[in-house]
C-alpha cells in the first residue's frame, strides 16, 4: 500500500449561497498536524481553513472553498486540482495526488447534468457480505463516471454505520445495552471517548475496510468522493441504529446526549463541512444550527435536503422551527422553469406497515425501524402535511406558478423502488425514487417475506387530500422492488422527461444490471 499524506479525503462538496446566487465548490481533508494546506484549483491557490479543534491524534480537518460558475458557460469543463503543504503535493490512501471534477455548462436538450444518488454505505454485520465484493457498486459508479461524468452526488443517509462501535470493547460496548429492554448501563462513557470513536470511525468507513480477513483501501469510493461534488444528509446509522425512534426517554439513558453530540460534531465536520461555514443550511447564522436541512440550486434543479434526525422523537420527524423554515423555503423558491429534487432519507411513499405491530406492548425488535417510517401512525400527520405543501408548489391545472416537476429521493429500506403521489382531480403527480443500498446487503428471502407479512403496498388515499399513494414497477424489472444492492442516477432527456436509472448488482443471475423509469 502506498504511503499517504492525507488521512481522509479529498471529499468534494457543492454548496449554494442564496444571497449571492452563487455556487461554491468545497473540499475537506484530514491531515496530520502541520501548517495549513493549499487547495490548487485550475491554477488558483486557495488557502484552506481548519474546521476542527486538534483531534486526539493531533490531526486536523481542513476545508477549502471556491466560487465557480456552474451552468453559465456554453461549454462544460473538467476542473483539475491538487492539495499542497509546504510545497509538497499530497497523496491520499489510494496513492493519488491529482484529481478532477466535472463543471457542467449551459444545459441544452442533449446536454444535461447527470446526478447520482445513493444511500446506506455500510453494514451492521461484517459477515453479511462474505465472499462478495463490498465495493462492487462503487466500482460500477466509477466505471460510469469515466464514460459520462456525474456532476453531483447526493447521499441520502447512513453514509457510515456506527452500529459496530457498540460491539467493540470499551465505552461503546455499553452502548448496545440500552437498546435491550430491561438492561441499563453500569457506567457512563466519557465525552472524550465518544468523540474519538466517532471521528475515527470515518477512517474505517471512508478510507479502508477489513473484509474476509483482508485490509484494503476503499479505492473506488475514495476516488468518487474526490471526483464528484457531493451533498450529504445523515440518518440514524450515522448516529446509531434507530436514533430518535425508541420509546426510552432521554433521561433514562445517561449517555444518550453525549453520544448524539459526538456524532453531530463528526457529521458537521465530515458531511456538512463545517457548521458555521456551510452556505446551504436553512438554519444558518447561529453558533449551533438546530437542524441541518439545506436548500440549494443546481442549474435546472432546486434541491431541498431534509434533516429528519436532529429532532426526531417517537412523536415527530421535524420540529416546529424546521417545519417553518422548510415551508418558507418552498414558498420562496418555486420556479416554473425548474424541477425540485427533495431528499428525504426515509421514503415518504413505500410499503405501509400494519398498525397492530406498533401497538404491541413494550419495545421489540424492529420497532425502531417501523417508527422511522413517515406512514407510522405517529408520523402520518407530518407526512400528510409535507404532501400538501409539495402539491401546493407544483404547477398543474390552472396554477400560474410552481415547479414543473417534483421528485422525492430516499434510501433506508435496502431495496430500489419507485412510487407515486397522484392527484385524483388533476393529471398531476410526484414521484418517489428509492435507491438503497450501495454497500449494505439486500434483505434475504426470509427477511423480505417477513417484512411483506406485516406490510402491504396497496394503493391508498392520503387523508383529507385528493391524492393517492401507490408503488409502481421500473422498466425491465421483474418485481416492484429491486432486492439487490443499487444506486440511481437521473438525467433529463430531450423528450422533456426526467429519466431515472438504477444500476443494480446481479448476484442471482436474474436481476437486470440496469432498470429505468421516465418521469413526465
Amino acid at each position: 500500500m502506498p504511503k499517504h499524506d492525507i488521512l481522509i479525503g479529498p471529499v468534494l462538496g457543492y454548496e449554494w449561497d442564496s444571497e449571492k446566487q452563487q455556487s461554491f465548490y468545497t473540499v475537506i481533508i484530514r491531515l496530520p498536524r502541520g501548517k495549513a494546506p493549499v487547495w490548487v484549483v485550475d491554477g488558483q491557490r486557495v488557502k484552506m481553513k481548519e474546521i476542527t479543534f486538534s483531534l486526539h491524534d493531533s490531526s486536523r480537518v481542513w476545508r477549502g472553498e471556491i466560487a465557480l460558475p456552474a451552468f453559465q458557460d456554453p461549454q462544460e469543463k473538467t476542473v483539475s486540482y491538487t492539495v499542497e503543504r509546504e510545497g509538497k503535493q499530497l497523496k491520499n490512501v489510494c496513492g493519488d495526488s491529482e484529481w478532477s471534477f466535472f463543471l457542467p455548462g449551459l444545459p441544452t436538450p442533449v446536454k444535461q447534468p447527470r446526478i447520482a444518488f445513493c444511500s446506506c454505505n455500510g453494514f451492521t454485520d461484517p459477515n453479511s457480505l462474505r465472499d462478495r465484493d463490498p465495493l462492487a457498486m462503487w466500482k460500477r459508479m466509477e466505471e460510469g463516471h469515466k464514460k459520462e461524468p456525474f456532476s453531483l452526488l447526493l447521499m441520502g443517509g447512513d453514509q457510515l454505520y456506527c452500529d459496530d462501535l457498540a460491539r467493540k470493547e470499551g465505552s461503546f460496548a455499553r452502548l448496545i445495552k440500552w437498546l435491550k429492554p430491561g438492561e441499563k448501563p453500569k457506567s457512563q462513557p466519557t465525552v472524550k471517548e465518544f468523540m474519538e470513536s466517532y471521528f475515527d470511525h470515518y477512517l474505517l468507513a471512508w478510507v479502508r475496510i477489513t473484509h474476509d480477513g483482508k485490509d484494503y483501501p476503499h479505492t473506488p469510493m475514495v476516488r468518487m468522493m474526490a471526483s464528484i461534488p457531493s451533498i450529504m444528509m445523515w440518518d440514524d446509522h450515522d448516529i446509531f441504529d434507530g436514533w430518535g425512534s425508541y420509546q426510552t426517554a432521554d433521561k433514562n439513558i445517561p449517555y444518550y446526549k453525549e453520544a448524539f453530540d459526538a456524532a453531530r460534531q463528526a457529521f458537521e465536520v465530515y458531511q456538512i463541512r463545517g457548521k458555521n461555514t456551510c452556505r446551504s443550511l436553512l438554519d444558518s447564522g447561529s453558533d449551533q444550527p438546530r437542524h441541518y436541512s439545506m436548500g440549494l440550486q443546481f442549474g435546472p434543479f432546486h434541491l431541498l435536503v431534509l434533516d429528519n434526525r436532529s429532532h426526531r422523537t417517537v412523536d415527530q420527524v421535524m420540529d416546529r422551527r424546521q417545519w417553518d423554515q422548510v415551508i418558507k423555503w418552498l414558498g420562496n423558491s418555486q420556479d416554473n422553469s425548474k424541477s425540485l429534487l427533495l431528499v428525504s432519507p426515509v421514503p415518504v411513499v413505500y410499503r405501509r406497515f400494519a398498525h397492530w405491530v406498533s401497538s404491541l406492548p413494550g419495545e421489540h425488535g424492529g420497532e425502531d425501524d417501523l417508527r422511522d417510517h413517515w406512514s407510522h401512525k405517529t408520523h402520518e400527520w407530518e407526512r400528510d402535511r409535507l404532501i400538501s405543501h409539495l402539491f401546493g408548489v407544483l404547477k398543474y391545472g390552472a396554477k400560474e406558478k410552481g415547479y414543473q416537476r417534483i421528485t422525492l429521493l430516499s434510501g433506508d429500506v435496502h431495496v430500489g423502488a419507485i412510487g407515486f403521489l397522484e392527484r385524483t382531480d388533476f393529471p398531476a403527480e410526484i414521484a418517489q425514487i428509492i435507491s438503497s443500498a450501495i454497500l449494505h446487503p439486500e434483505p434475504g428471502v426470509l427477511q423480505w417475506e417477513g417484512l411483506k407479512a406485516i406490510s402491504n403496498d396497496d394503493e391508498h388515499s392520503i387523508r383529507g387530500q385528493a391524492v393517492v399513494a401507490k408503488m409502481s414497477t421500473p422498466v425491465r424489472a421483474v418485481d416492484r422492488y429491486l432486492r439487490c444492492r443499487n444506486f440511481a442516477w437521473l438525467k433529463a432527456g430531450d423528450d422533456d422527461r426526467l429519466w431515472v436509472n438504477w444500476e443494480c448488482e446481479n448476484v442471482d443471475g436474474k436481476t437486470p444490471v440496469r432498470v429505468e423509469f421516465p418521469l413526465r
